[in-house]
């Protein structure tokens, strides 16, 4: 049994005749359909940092890598000493990611268990002393993205925050928990 076959889960087999381009396919699609995110080194990348390719102009024949070539750098223990995106993603790319998901309170870092529409990515304590004014100001936490609010007529259309204050009622502050009747 090969290495890799002994790493795959009970009942998965690799195609015997998936040509490398379908695999990059392959895995691609694997990795946007579950979420992972990753780094896929191909040939390409490899010839970019050639010598005689370093100079070559758009258009001009470029030097490209053999099969036996590149079987024979990945082979290397250079190749498998590589950073892998694991190593190369920092921990602010993931932090930074954690607070646009509004998974985390920004600024205590309570866990948050609620959609960002009721939180707007404070937890019920920070929530209470946040100020409506700043929450408008920062980016919405519904967008998945340090995007900003898409105001509609009454409300942001993706979070809920309110516009503006009503005339009745000046609230400064919002509260996760709804006031008693």
């Amino acid at each position: 049994m090969s290495s890799l076959a002994a790493r795959l889960p009970h009942g998965v087999r690799l195609p015997t005749t998936l040509q490398p381009e379908d695999a990059l396919d392959l895995i691609k699609a694997l990795a946007a359909h579950y979420g992972c995110a990753h780094l896929l080194l191909t040939p390409d990348d490899v010839e970019d940092h050639l010598t005689a390719n370093r100079t070559t102009a758009a258009g001009q024949h470029r030097r490209r890598l053999s099969a036996e070539e590149w079987t024979r750098l990945y082979g290397t223990d250079a190749w498998r000493h590589l950073p892998t995106a694991a190593h190369a993603v920092t921990a602010r790319n993931i932090l930074s990611a954690i607070r646009q998901a509004a998974l985390e309170c920004v600024r205590c870092a309570t866990p948050l268990t609620g959609p960002p529409t009721a939180t707007w990515g404070h937890c019920p304590a920070c929530l209470i002393d946040a100020d409506i004014d700043e929450l408008r100001h920062r980016p919405c936490p519904a967008a998945g993205a340090d995007a900003p609010h898409r105001w509609g007529p009454q409300v942001c259309d993706q979070c809920g925050i309110p516009t503006t204050d009503t005339p009745t009622s000046r609230p400064r502050r919002l509260t996760a928990v709804p006031a008693a009747a």
